[in-house]
């Protein structure tokens, strides 16, 4: 076992389910497309996710502040710091937090290089 696999499940147990640190359910609901052919594919679904993490509201030291997408960092916007889950979150995914769907702005890896062992997501509902 490596280094930043260890890492990964020391990530799991302290922002999981049973540590002191939980806070309510996460989940991470992966969208999967329309199964048609390319010019009317159909409706896309959902499928849930357990994520191990916790909530927070994003620090901005920056009036001006944006996401990758260009939209501005809003005062409702959350953070979700959590474990590595085993399908990595893409921006068409949602983040459940307990059972409110939140749309994804931006994914970022910790650390920034090399093997991640935990993501911070920020979502706004």
């Amino acid at each position: 076992m490596s280094f930043y696999d260890e890492m990964r499940e020391v990530a799991d147990e302290l922002l999981g389910a049973g540590s002191e640190f939980a806070q309510g359910t996460l989940a991470l609901s992966v969208f999967t497309p329309g199964s048609g052919p390319a010019h009317n594919p159909g409706a896309g679904t959902y499928a849930d996710i357990a994520l191990s993490g916790t909530v927070g509201t994003p620090f901005v030291d920056n009036s001006s502040a944006t996401y990758e997408d260009g939209s501005a960092v809003q005062v409702n916007d959350l953070l979700v710091t959590c474990a590595v889950p085993p399908t990595l979150p893409k921006m068409t995914d949602k983040v459940k937090v307990d059972g409110v769907s939140h749309d994804i702005k931006q994914i970022n890896e910790l650390p920034a290089a090399g093997t991640a062992v935990a993501l911070k997501i920020y979502v706004r509902k």
